[in-house]
């Protein structure tokens, strides 16, 4: 019972409820994958350049405004600055670079050039200044793309809050470069400064473009006219078994980075495409024995499971890296595939179809060949396999 303001009315009765509706409200905030780190000592400096501190929980997330390493100088505390590296620090500018990767951080080196002259490239904290950061965020990572509706849990109860979930897939965790993917990445990038020349330099520079790039395959200009075409297979990181062919569009904010990236580095009146190859549905059809006593409907399941990974744009082929372009497909392959499935001791009959991926049909007669469509990739349709 409410009791009334000033100067409102009473009620001469109690008053009856006659309706009620309750409704459900939602709401969607930005997430990342990612574990908070608090104010951490990392040591004191010796008072020599190029020192080096390592936070306890690397890789570290790109750092926000407040992230930093401050400088605590008997009882005065100062921020120093960030920076991508020391070509520009003089002995006065309070810099440091903090490699994401090994969480390493590392002072001003001083560097002796050519003509004996020695410079100290940013300024060397203080001997015995202690050396701390005031949070970082670690984590992250490829591990973090998981797809749509799969983050379902709440970690901790929220008040009011009942269910949460990811409406759509998480994109943009990228695991560091190693060593040896570095100097492997080195030569192809110096060799044409960064410009888009060759098919090789297009297919290279859109898969830097994205994470959510899986294949690139460039198709050059005819005779040196027409614009230089790009086909692109996204990234897709749900079950391959449950892809369909709409997985396979483009995104918006895919094809923007792929656009800009390639723009910045083509040579000037170098006109582009981007696009998807045409995926071709193919369906199998096949007739195998499995030994007495096996579990007749297992033995199916892994062998439609079998054919839909091997006949997948991703991870599909024989090398699982995914259908190569212009590779046909015939029959005796599919009897090798399956016959290699558990359970399997003989394939007599394999028969192939070509299948519309929009109406879910098969086109056609069987065949033992199918023909790959110039520019395309190969994707399964509904397969039937007859276990006997």
């Amino acid at each position: 019972m409410l009791a009334p303001i000033p100067g409102q009315p009473t009620y001469q009765e109690s008053p009856r409820i006659t309706s009620m509706t309750v409704a459900t409200l939602g709401a969607t905030v930005p997430a990342e994958h990612s574990t908070m780190a608090h104010a951490e000592v990392l040591g004191r400096s010796d008072g020599s350049p190029g020192q080096q501190f390592q936070v306890s929980f690397p890789p570290v997330l790109p750092r926000e405004r407040h992230e930093t390493v401050e400088i605590v100088d008997g009882a005065t505390i100062v921020k120093w600055t960030e920076v991508a590296d020391f070509s520009r620090s003089n002995t006065t500018d309070l810099h440091f670079v903090w490699d994401s990767t090994s969480g390493v951080i590392r002072f001003g080196p001083r560097i002796r050039y050519p003509d004996g002259t020695v410079r100290q490239h940013g300024k060397i904290p203080r001997d015995g200044a202690e050396i701390s950061v005031n949070g970082y965020r670690h984590g992250g990572g490829a591990s973090g793309n998981v797809g749509a509706r799969t983050l379902t849990v709440l970690r901790s109860a929220v008040p009011y809050v009942s269910s949460a979930i990811n409406l759509h897939a998480a994109v943009g965790g990228v695991d560091g470069e190693s060593i040896s993917e570095a100097k492997l990445r080195g030569p192809l990038t110096l060799r044409t400064g960064q410009r888009a020349v060759t098919a090789g330099d297009f297919e290279r520079l859109t898969l830097e473009a994205s994470i959510e790039v899986a294949r690139a395959r460039c198709l050059p200009a005819s005779s040196g006219t027409g614009p230089v075409r790009i086909l692109v297979v996204p990234q897709i990181r749900t079950d391959p078994r449950m892809h369909q062919l709409d997985d396979f569009a483009l995104t918006a904010p895919v094809m923007r980075s792929i656009v800009d990236k390639l723009d910045t580095h083509r040579i000037v009146g170098t006109t582009i495409e981007v696009g998807t190859p045409f995926f071709q549905g193919v369906s199998v059809a096949a007739l195998v024995h499995a030994p007495a006593g096996r579990p007749l409907a297992q033995v199916k399941q892994r062998a439609i499971d079998a054919l839909s990974r091997y006949l997948h744009p991703l991870v599909g082929g024989a090398d699982g890296a995914g259908w190569l372009f212009d590779a046909d497909l015939n029959a005796a392959a599919i009897g090798q595939l399956l016959e290699s499935v558990e359970g399997i001791d003989r394939v007599d009959e394999v028969l192939l179809f070509e299948f519309d991926l929009r109406t879910g049909t098969r086109i056609g007669g069987g065949r033992d060949v199918i023909r790959l469509e110039q520019h395309s990739l190969f994707l399964s349709g509904a397969h039937r396999v007859v276990v006997r």
